[in-house]
């Protein structure tokens, strides 16, 4: 089965062997001090567990929250406990039966296609609420990358070389559409409600996320591939 041209595995397991490993190693630095049995963490948009299961397999509780029930099917683990919610989803807990949670990640360019931030600042603050004094919450480190591609003139609007990607931009906002493969369509450039749109939030918007829902400012992991925010202690 495919969902505009991308397969469910694609969607699922969404960055490329090289950024995967980064962004796990960053992880796991951050876990390695969280040794308690009663520490556990959020994996936000977890899929089919690109970083729940290898976190799980050092002996790690997770809280995997995805509201694709096949995909929160291939996190099999004994220390993983599956949520099938939509983050947005204010009745859906983001604890373990009330327990606080050590730290959380967003993981996957999931933040990106956040891309409402009234929404984003609610949840933002209900992940903080989910979090024990001095917990963290991670996102992919992209601003810099995008930013830069922008500024260079490969984020315009039109159709790839190859057809293959066409890129809409909002008129008001920095948002865009994107669609892949069987989905793009030269003769139509509204964006359409079944378009995946996504945010390209900058640095500042993200410490202004970050104000408004109690975290520190966003800063670069030890290895660089991951934004941190922490909660005050």
């Amino acid at each position: 089965m495919t969902t505009g041209g991308q397969s469910e595995v694609e969607q699922w397991f969404p960055l490329s062997d090289e950024d995967h490993a980064a962004q796990l190693a960053d992880v796991f630095r951050l876990i390695a001090p969280f040794r308690d049995e009663s520490d556990y963490f959020i994996d936000l948009g977890a899929g089919a567990g690109r970083m729940a299961l290898p976190v799980a397999q050092t002996g790690r509780r997770v809280l995997a929250v995805d509201r694709d029930e096949r995909a929160l099917g291939h996190c099999e683990s004994a220390l993983i406990t599956r949520r099938c919610a939509d983050l947005f989803d204010e009745k859906a807990p983001l604890t373990i039966g009330g327990e606080r949670a050590a730290g959380a990640w967003c993981l996957g360019h999931t933040f990106l296609t956040l891309h409402e931030p009234e929404k984003m600042l609610g949840l933002m603050g209900r992940v903080r609420d989910a979090l024990a004094p001095g917990g963290f919450l991670v996102i992919d480190n992209f601003c810099e990358a995008v930013w830069r591609d922008v500024a260079e003139g490969r984020w315009q609007t039109g159709v790839s070389e190859d057809g293959q990607w066409q890129m809409i931009w909002r008129d008001d906002d920095n948002v865009v559409a994107l669609r892949r493969g069987t989905a793009v369509n030269a003769e139509k450039w509204d964006i359409e409600p079944d378009d995946l749109l996504m945010r390209l939030w900058s640095m500042g918007e993200l410490r202004l996320l970050a104000a408004g829902a109690g975290f520190s400012a966003p800063e670069v992991s030890a290895g660089g591939a991951l934004l941190i925010f922490r909660t005050h202690r």
